[in-house]
Parts: C-alpha cells; sequence; structure tokens
C-alpha cells in the first residue's frame, strides 16, 4: 500500500509543469503613487494593476508575499544591500542593472516578452501652440519627470534640462505654477491628471509617445531566490499577463 501510494505521489510531481516554491520574497515598490500601476491605497496597503500581477503569479507557484513601499532611492539601495528581494515595476536601464537581475534581453528595445506590462511615456505641456513631432530635442525645458526614472539618463544625454520630483502631481504643479517645460508620464497618469478642475481644458496630451518601455519585476542580485526560480517566476508572470479573463478582471478594478 505504501508503495502504491508512493508512486502515485512521484506521477503526480513529475505531471506537475511548473515548480512549486514555499518561501515568502520580500518586495518594495516605489512611493511614486503611480497610480493605477503602484500606488499604496486608503488602508497604507501597497496596490495597482502590476501588484496584483505580481502577486497572483508568485501565488500560483507558492510563494507567499511581503510588500513594502519606499522612497527610490531608499528601495534601490536596500535591493543592492540584500535586504529586500525584488522591486516591482522598473524599467532596465544599465544603472540599476549593476545591482538588480532582469530577464534576459530587458535591455533591447521593444517589449519584453517578460515584462509585467508594456507602459507609454508621453509629453504634456500647457496648452500652446507647441505639439512634440517625436524628436526629444524639442521637448519644452525643464523637462520633469519623478525621480529616479530611467528615461532620465536618456533626456539628460540629449543636454535637456530635467527637474526632477517624488510624485507626477509635483510635476504637474510645478509646471502649472510656472507656465513653461513639460511632464513626462503615463498615458493613465495624464489621462487623470487632465480630469482634474484646475487642469481641465488646459493640458495638451501629446500624440506621439516619447517611449514605450517594459517595466519588470527585478531581483537583487544578493537575494537567495535562484536563478531556476526567477526564471520560473518572470515566466508565470508572462502566463497570467497574457491570460485575457484575468487581465479583463484586472482591468475593470480600475
Amino acid at each position: 500500500m505504501r508503495i502504491k501510494i508512493f508512486l502515485l505521489l512521484t506521477s503526480l510531481l513529475m505531471l506537475s509543469s511548473v515548480p512549486v516554491y514555499s518561501k515568502t520574497i520580500k518586495m518594495a515598490i516605489d512611493e511614486r503613487n503611480w497610480y493605477p500601476f503602484t500606488y499604496v491605497d486608503n488602508n497604507n496597503i501597497p496596490s495597482g494593476m502590476h501588484v496584483e500581477l505580481v502577486k497572483k503569479a508568485l501565488s500560483s507557484l507558492g510563494y507567499s508575499t511581503s510588500i513594502d513601499y519606499l522612497p527610490r532611492k531608499r528601495c534601490l539601495f536596500s535591493i543592492d544591500q540584500g535586504a529586500i528581494d525584488a522591486m516591482i515595476s522598473i524599467s532596465y536601464n544599465q544603472d540599476v542593472a549593476k545591482g538588480m537581475d532582469f530577464p534576459e534581453n530587458s535591455e533591447k528595445p521593444g517589449e519584453s516578452q517578460w515584462r509585467i506590462m508594456q507602459v507609454d511615456q508621453v509629453v504634456v505641456t500647457m496648452k500652446s501652440d507647441y505639439e512634440f513631432d517625436g524628436k526629444i530635442e524639442s521637448l519644452p525645458e525643464p523637462v520633469r519627470i519623478p525621480s529616479g526614472e530611467s528615461m532620465t539618463a536618456y533626456i539628460s544625454a540629449s543636454g535637456k534640462m530635467i527637474d526632477e520630483a517624488k510624485t507626477d502631481e509635483q510635476n504637474f504643479g510645478k509646471m502649472r505654477r510656472d507656465m513653461n517645460g513639460c511632464v513626462i508620464t503615463t498615458t493613465m497618469v495624464a489621462e487623470k491628471i487632465a480630469t482634474m478642475p484646475e487642469y481641465a481644458g488646459k493640458i495638451n496630451i501629446h500624440a506621439i509617445p516619447l517611449a514605450s518601455l517594459s517595466y519588470h519585476l527585478a531581483f537583487s542580485k544578493k537575494t537567495g531566490i535562484s536563478s531556476e526560480e526567477k526564471k520560473a517566476i518572470w515566466e508565470e508572470i508572462k502566463k497570467w499577463r497574457e491570460n485575457y479573463v484575468f487581465m479583463l478582471q484586472l482591468y475593470s478594478q480600475y
């Protein structure tokens, strides 16, 4: 009888196509308040579409999770020190990749197949005759962008004057106050800001995107999570991102 039970359990394990792990993964999000992707809700709980997708993938693999929210610099420092296993929603750049592992080919242009989501970065200005033509050289200065964004190095390399702030709301407030420059943000953030009374009918969300970036779950190089586990997690994120029913339900919450 014991032999039969052993053989049955062995067969079930062999049929499993996905490795299942049982450990807690410590993660963090930037405290940027990047609704609807990553933000902290009214109960001080990290939330958002990217957070929920990552949690779904990890729970499917048998992991438990803990998620903290930290200022961008502290988050990256904690990753570098190995105090946190992974960061939710970060796009590849050479600087952050020194202390973090990204999926294969994340450095290449275009959509990464192991992304959490692809997010457009758009140019927003106060109402004027200016129209963004896709050329970074034409961006009105200062170029306002959230602190630590991957796009910052790309824009700085063109010689443009950068003005960083902790949140998108702060960047929009400075543009409205000074009536100059532009804000680089996502389409969804820009459209949300455009509905606010102080901005309604007063800003332009330019049609040509500045860039389209893949945002990932990236792991600390000092984490105890193995390369095999990382690949399985990225593959599971891809599976759920391509699950039409799940994503439809996820979008409907926001």
